[in-house]
């Protein structure tokens, strides 16, 4: 992120955001209550720099829609680049798509993260409900709810980079929803 931000306002300007921006993201899990050891590494590693970033965007000046814009395009150019060549090369590993969706399934499942359901799963697709998304609260708890649609669109962003799967979702809680819905089909 430091280095995203002195290639966006220079040397001075990004390296004192970002020292800020660090000490935010402290403040932010220090006040944090009621998560697991799994959900806080998320947290820490995940969805709070962001969170951070964007109020300290806000509180230097940048109005809110501007202080969007450049968490999401950090998040798009930095992270979903980085994420993509990752699943480019994951997806060359034989039998992929058996891989990938018992991967999914615990993590939607079992990983701690979302409250979901497995609403079909067969040889050639799956999907999955999600109620409850540790993104989507730790926006709203911060009182940034608009932010979840950047971490969600990231979402469409990166699996649209699959040749061997194809991802459909009708709706995510981040983007106003009642949930988010995953559908993972094995292309063809």
């Amino acid at each position: 992120m430091n280095a995203f931000l002195v290639e966006k306002f220079g040397e001075d300007k990004g390296n004192h955001l970002f020292s800020l921006q660090q000490a935010r993201l402290e403040e932010l899990l220090n006040k944090t209550r009621g998560k697991t050891e799994k959900q806080m590494k998320t947290l820490r590693n995940t969805i709070m720099p962001r969170i951070a970033l964007y109020q300290i965007l806000q509180e230097s000046g940048i109005e809110q829609q501007k202080s969007y814009d450049i968490v999401k395009e950090y998040m798009v150019d930095v992270v979903c680049a980085r994420m993509k060549k990752q699943f480019r090369r994951m997806e060359k590993i034989p039998f992929f798509y058996r891989i990938f969706k018992k991967n999914i399934i615990n993590s939607l499942l079992k990983g701690g993260n979302w409250e979901s359901e497995l609403i079909h799963d067969d040889s050639k697709s799956f999907t999955a409900h999600v109620h409850k998304c540790l993104w989507y609260d730790a926006t709203v708890e911060n009182g940034c709810p608009e932010l979840c649609r950047a971490f969600c669109e990231c979402d469409d962003i990166n699996f649209d980079v699959f040749t061997k799967i194809d991802f459909y979702r009708e709706g995510a809680l981040g983007m106003g929803a009642d949930k988010c819905d995953f559908t993972f089909k094995k292309a063809k």
